[in-house]
């Protein structure tokens, strides 16, 4: 009941959050409906788009890099740039999440390191096009990277919590996320670790009920001992295997509920 009634909040905050980005949004052609029962937010802001100088001349006259701005949703990419107000965002592209392919530059060099090419398959206008984005950070690529195609293989290559003996820590200290893409973790959480940066992050999945997100490593601490590790995951598949026996307790229940006999109304010609 209480998982039902933090869902049924869930999809409420994630309702006026939609709300919210619609009323700054303006299109420039062709208009994309935001507002669904089955979208929600995963990551926004603002990365650099390269137009690459075709040679030194227009290196030096042109800006390499002019800023845009990315609204992802479960299903949807919209790419934006702010107006002249600052306030509204002007959308430019739009893609479905599951037409999106991405590509490490990071060993084309290191001026590369923090750029990766973002490839839309059908954009709005049913055109493949691309983008070659650059971020502040390594860590802020790879998060944007995950978001963008989530079934791209991460370095750990074991992302399953079924894996005998993969990567696990356990958090010694709460984080409360702070974007769509963190996770929030509390003292002995235990995760399953799918990715992590060198400048302090990673990705990981919670083993007791499978939720997906970056947090800073500072705040785990990796489990060594791979009997400890074995024994997380048996506990782990014992809860899964209740909570899959308690619903289907349910289902059951509710199958063999025998259907409410129609009210009798009385008609004129029974008065």
């Amino acid at each position: 009941i209480v998982k039902e009634c933090n869902e049924g909040v869930r999809k409420m905050s994630r309702t006026e959050e939609l709300i919210s980005i619609e009323k700054t949004l303006e299109f420039k052609s062709k208009s994309v409906p935001v507002i669904s029962h089955s979208r929600w937010l995963l990551k926004k802001g603002e990365v650099q788009q390269m137009s690459g100088p075709k040679s030194t001349r227009t290196m030096r006259s042109r800006k390499l890099y002019h800023p845009i701005y990315l609204f992802l949703f479960n299903n949807l990419l919209l790419i934006t740039k702010r107006t002249s107000s600052g306030e509204k965002y002007q959308v430019l592209d739009s893609c479905s999440r599951s037409m999106l392919r991405t590509e490490d530059l990071e060993d084309q060099g290191q001026m590369l390191a923090c750029v990766f090419v973002l490839k839309l398959l059908e954009n709005q206008e049913d055109r493949e096009v691309s983008y070659m984005l650059k971020t502040e950070t390594i860590s802020d690529k790879l998060r944007w990277i995950y978001a963008l195609t989530p079934n791209r293989r991460t370095r750990f290559l074991s992302t399953s919590t079924s894996q005998p003996d993969s990567a696990q820590v356990q958090c010694i200290q709460s984080y409360s996320s702070q974007e769509p893409d963190e996770l929030s973790v509390e003292m002995a959480d235990v995760l399953h670790i799918l990715e992590c940066t060198d400048d302090g992050w990673m990705l990981g999945e919670r083993l007791h009920d499978g939720e997906r997100g970056w947090f800073p490593s500072r705040v785990v601490e990796k489990i060594m001992s791979a009997e400890v590790r074995a024994q997380n995951l048996k506990e782990c598949q014992r809860i899964q295997q209740a909570q899959e026996g308690v619903q289907g307790a349910r289902a059951t229940a509710r199958a063999r509920r025998p259907a409410k006999s129609p009210q009798y109304t009385p008609t004129w010609t029974d008065l």
